[in-house]
């Protein structure tokens, strides 16, 4: 079972479609893992400003905010 905390260590910072679209991709639910998405807590952390359309989140753990995975 992968969290969204798994998904960002390996993958680095990401759009929420994106970790949304792998994780249904290992075979859990669309309605599961958007739960898992908006529910995901420290250390994932979501970027402050909206930049992206649709209301949709930058992820990002907190060991990489300042890091070149950023």
């Amino acid at each position: 079972m992968t969290t969204v905390a798994q998904f960002l260590s390996d993958h680095g910072p990401s759009r929420s479609s994106l970790i949304v679209e792998a994780l249904v991709a290992s075979g859990l639910s669309p309605v599961a893992v958007r739960q898992r998405v908006s529910r995901a807590s420290k250390p994932v952390l979501r970027f402050p400003v909206p930049l992206l359309p649709k209301r949709e989140a930058f992820l990002y753990l907190a060991k990489d905010r300042n890091g070149e995975r950023f």
